[in-house]
């Protein structure tokens, strides 16, 4: 007990005092920068669990668009082979068949734009 801290408090009527060994001290300290250290690591660990949580929700979100994208542009495209072979087996009148499929390749046309140009923005 010969190192450490030693806090007096004196007083009109009595004096008061505290030691401190410098043991207890270096305790507490190495304490406090271990908590910190282990926080920041903490808080680190987090961070990039967080980083890698939100990149794999946006591979899952770039997967769910591309496989609707490719269902729509599937459909558009049965609607067109519906419409053209309606149209050549006599059964629906050109002016109801040209307009389908004009409208329905413009849409898929639009899509897959679309899609290509959010691909190639992701990388």
């Amino acid at each position: 007990m010969n190192k450490g801290l030693a806090i007096i408090e004196v007083s009109d009527g009595e004096t008061r005092s505290v030691f401190i060994d410098q043991d207890a001290v270096e305790c507490a300290r190495l304490n406090a920068r271990t908590k910190r250290r282990v926080s920041v690591a903490t808080a680190k660990r987090d961070a990039e669990a967080q980083k890698r949580r939100k990149a794999e929700d946006q591979a899952e979100k770039r997967k769910e668009y591309t496989v609707n994208t490719m269902l729509h542009v599937l459909l558009r495209c049965l609607i067109i082979v519906g419409a053209v072979w309606g149209c050549a087996a006599g059964m629906i009148h050109p002016v109801i068949s040209i307009p389908v499929v004009v409208i329905c390749l413009c849409s898929a046309c639009l899509r897959l734009g679309a899609w290509l140009e959010r691909r190639d923005d992701n990388g």
